[in-house]
C-alpha cells in the first residue's frame, strides 16, 4: 500500500511550547506514515535540534511554518522561516550540512537545507514504501518471456521484424540514451561529493586517507577472488586477444590518456577513467581550500542530490523497461547470457558468502567471540536489508545493533556507519566483475591480462565512490561496459542481475562493514568487549 501524508501547513512560534507542538505533530505524522520507530526518533531529534538552533539565532518570537504533503508523488515534511541565511544543520555556519547527512538525506532519513526567496528551508523527502524490487523485476522478466514466446509463436518473421523495428528497437535505444546521458554527470557529482564527505572525517579526528585505502584494499581482494573464480569456470571460453607485451603497450596508452584535454569532454564522452580522475582531483582540491569555497561545495552537494533523485527515477523505470527489453532480446535471439544468468547469480552469491563467512570467522577469532553469536547479532539487520531491498527501513536497526549488540561506541557508529556504507561495497565488486567477465566471454570480447586489470580497477573505484542508492549501480555498469567494449545489449541482463543480486549485495556489504567497525573500534578503544560477547537472549532475561 502506498504511503502518503495529508496536506498540512501551520505556523508556530519558536518558543518551548511551539517546538514541543511541532515535535509532537511530526512524531504522530511519521507513526501514521508507518515509519520504523528508530528512524522516527532520528528524524524527530534532527528537527528538534534544528529548531533549537533557529531559536538561538532568530529568537523565540520568530515564526516557523511546518508543512507536510506530497510533491511529485513523494511525501515530504518542511520547515520554513523567513530571515537571513542560517543553516541549522551545520556545526558552523560555513558548512551546509553534516558530512554524514548526504547518504541519510538520499534515503529519506535526514533533512536538507536550502535558502529560497528570503526563507530558510529544511525539507525532508520521506522514503516511499514500495514492493520489493526483486518481486517486481521477476514479474517483468516473466511478462517479457511470455510476450516474446507469444510473438515468436503467433507472428511471422516479417511481422516480428516489423514489431522489433517500429516498437522494441526505439524502446531499447531510448533506454540506452537515458543511461548514457545520466551516467557521466551523475557519477561525476557522486564521486566528487564522496571525496568531499570523506575529507570531513579529519574534523572527527580520523584519517580519511587510511579509511579509504582500507576499504579500497578489502574491495580489491574481494574482486581478485571473483576474477580467479571466473578463470576457473570460464577459462576455456575466454578470448585471449593479445600477447602480454602488446597488451601492456595498449593499456599503458590508456593510462597516459587518463588526463583529459579539457573539463567537459570526459563527461560528454562518458570517459570513465577521466571522469573519476577529474572528480578525485577536484574533490581533494576543494577539501584542501576548505571554507573559502563553501558556496561551491554547497552547489556540488545540491547537484549530487539532484543526481541521486535521478538515479531513483531510473530505478523505478527498470521493471517497466525490463519486460519490453526481454521481449526484444528474445526476438533478436540474443538470450544466451539471459539463459546463463542463474549461473552467474549463483556463482556471485557463493563467492560473496565465502568472503562474508571469512570476515566473520576472522573477527570472531581475533576478538575471541563465538562466531554463531556474532552471526546472531548481525542477522536481524541483514534480514531486514534483504526484505526491504534498501537502506531506509533498516538503517535504524543497523545503527542500534552496532551500539547495543556489538558494543561499538555510539558516536563512532554515527560517524563511521554512513561513511562506510558509501565507501565499502565489496560484494558489489564481486557481482560486477563476475557478470562483466561472463558477458565479455559470451560475446567474444578480447580478454587479456590488461583488460582484466582495468575491469578490476574500474569495479573497485566505481563502488568505492558510488553510494548505495537505487539506480546508481546501473549507471556504473554502463560506464564500465562502455570502456571495456562489452556490448550495450548486456545492460538488459545487467538490469535483472543488478536488482536481484543487488538486494543481497546491500545486506552483504552491511555485514562486511559491521565486521570492519568491530575491528577498527577495538583498535582505538571504542569497543565494549563484554557487550560484544553477551548473548542478546540472556540480556533480555
Amino acid at each position: 500500500m502506498r504511503r502518503t501524508l495529508p496536506a498540512f501547513s501551520k505556523e508556530y512560534k519558536l518558543n518551548g511550547e511551539g517546538i514541543d507542538l511541532i515535535s509532537e505533530t511530526l512524531s504522530n505524522a511519521l507513526e501514521q506514515f508507518g515509519m520504523e520507530k528508530r528512524n522516527r526518533i532520528r528524524i524527530r531529534l534532527s528537527f528538534e535540534e534544528s529548531l533549537l538552533r533557529l531559536r538561538d539565532k532568530f529568537g523565540k518570537d520568530a515564526t516557523v511554518v511546518l508543512s507536510m504533503g506530497n510533491s511529485l508523488g513523494r511525501p515530504f515534511i518542511q520547515l520554513s522561516l523567513e530571515g537571513d541565511v542560517f543553516n541549522p544543520l551545520s556545526k558552523r555556519e560555513v558548512d551546509l550540512e553534516d558530512w554524514s547527512g548526504a547518504l541519510l538525506t538520499a534515503v529519506g532519513l535526514y533533512p536538507q537545507y536550502s535558502y529560497t526567496r528570503g526563507r530558510n528551508i529544511l525539507r525532508l523527502n520521506l522514503p516511499m514504501r514500495r514492493i520489493n524490487p526483486a518481486f517486481k523485476i521477476l514479474i517483468a522478466l516473466a511478462v517479457g518471456i511470455v510476450l516474446g514466446m507469444l510473438i515468436t509463436t503467433c507472428c511471422s518473421d516479417t511481422q516480428q521484424a516489423a514489431l522489433t523495428e517500429v516498437v522494441l528497437q526505439p524502446i531499447y535505444d531510448l533506454w540506452i540514451r537515458i543511461l548514457s546521458v545520466l551516467s557521466g554527470p551523475v557519477i561525476f557529482f557522486m564521486v566528487l561529493t564522496t571525496v568531499l564527505n570523506t575529507g570531513s572525517i579529519e574534523e572527527e579526528g580520523g584519517s580519511s586517507a587510511k579509511v579509504a585505502i582500507r576499504y579500497f584494499v578489502f574491495s580489491a581482494v574481494s574482486g581478485l577472488i571473483a576474477i580467479i573464480v571466473c578463470g576457473l569456470f570460464k577459462g576455456s571460453d575466454l578470448v585471449i586477444g593479445q600477447t602480454l607485451g602488446v597488451d601492456a603497450s595498449k593499456y599503458l596508452d590508456h593510462i597516459l590518456h587518463v588526463v583529459p584535454e579539457d573539463i567537459l569532454t570526459p563527461i560528454l564522452d562518458t570517459n570513465t577513467p577521466q571522469i573519476l580522475l577529474f572528480a578525485f582531483v577536484l574533490g581533494n582540491g576543494l577539501v584542501i581550500i576548505g571554507t573559502r569555497v563553501a558556496g561551491l561545495v554547497s552547489l556540488v552537494r545540491q547537484m549530487n542530490m539532484v543526481g541521486l533523485l535521478m538515479t531513483d527515477w531510473v530505478s523505478r523505470c527498470v521493471p517497466y523497461f525490463a519486460a519490453g527489453l526481454i521481449c526484444y532480446e528474445i526476438l533478436w535471439h540474443e538470450t544466451s547470457l539471459l539463459k546463463n544468468l542463474w549461473l552467474i547469480m549463483v556463482l556471485a552469491l557463493v563467492v560473496s558468502l565465502i568472503c562474508i563467512a571469512a570476515a566473520v570467522i576472522i573477527v570472531a577469532q581475533r576478538k575471541q567471540v563465538n562466531a554463531r553469536l556474532l552471526v546472531s547479532k548481525v542477522w536481524p539487520s541483514f534480514a531486514m536489508a534483504v526484505r526491504s531491498g534498501g537502506l531506509d527501513e533498516g538503517y535504524g536497526e543497523t545503527e542500534a545493533a552496532c551500539i547495543s549488540d556489538l558494543g561499538i561506541e555510539k558516536h563512532y557508529v554515527q560517524v563511521s556507519l554512513p561513511h562506510g556504507m558509501v565507501l565499502y561495497m565489496p560484494i558489489n565488486v564481486i557481482g560486477t566483475l563476475i557478470l562483466t567477465i561472463f558477458a565479455a566471454a559470451q560475446f567474444g570480447v578480447e580478454i587479456s591480462p590488461g583488460w582484466l586489470i582495468i575491469a578490476w580497477l574500474l569495479a573497485i573505484v566505481m563502488f568505492v565512490a558510488t553510494p548505495p542508492v537505487p539506480g546508481a549501480n546501473l549507471l556504473a555498469y554502463i560506464m564500465i561496459f562502455d570502456f571495456l567494449g562489452v556490448p550495450d545489449v548486456v545492460l538488459i541482463d545487467a538490469m535483472i542481475f543488478e536488482v536481484l543480486f543487488g538486494i543481497f549485495a546491500s545486506a552483504g556489504n552491511q555485514t562486511m562493514l559491521l565486521m570492519d567497525l568491530i575491528m577498527q573500534s577495538d583498535k582505538i578503544g571504542l569497543l565494549d568487549r563484554q557487550l560484544l560477547n553477551k548473548d542478546r537472549r540472556n540480556k533480555k532475561r
